[in-house]
């Protein structure tokens, strides 16, 4: 047992590390198109988020396809990298709303957070079924 965690731990560190540092860029460009939709053009931050979400999460596909997982980018591994993040869209605009409306976090800290919560979710099925 303990072999085969080792095994499962050295294969997935190198890429998880990579699909780390891409989503945090990624993220960066999420939060920079938040701000600007939801604080600069007056935008309800919901909306942002999602608009936001289809730019940082093009930017997260073909930097994660490239550098993380070594692979030519093309449509239907865009089309499921997007399937697959909007479910995590979904967990970051219900844990947003949560975050705003119920303790009154700033909207970019509670994207932060939902992000945080998403990582595993859109890393696991990505590995799994977008970059196999």
């Amino acid at each position: 047992m303990k072999k085969h965690i080792e095994k499962h731990a050295k294969r997935h560190a190198l890429p998880l590390g990579k699909y780390i540092a891409t989503s945090t860029l990624a993220t960066g460009i999420d939060l920079v198109a938040l701000y600007l939709l939801t604080s600069l053009l007056g935008i309800f931050y919901l909306v942002s988020a999602t608009a936001a979400f289809l730019i940082g999460t093009t930017a997260n596909y073909f930097m994660n396809a490239r550098y993380t997982f070594n692979r030519e980018p093309h449509q239907k591994g865009l089309i499921s990298f997007t399937t697959i993040g909007a479910i995590g869209l979904v967990i970051t605009l219900g844990s947003m709303a949560i975050f705003v409306e119920s303790f009154k976090i700033h909207y970019l800290i509670a994207r932060l957070l939902a992000a945080i919560l998403t990582l595993g979710w859109n890393y696991g099925m990505n590995h799994r079924f977008t970059f196999r």
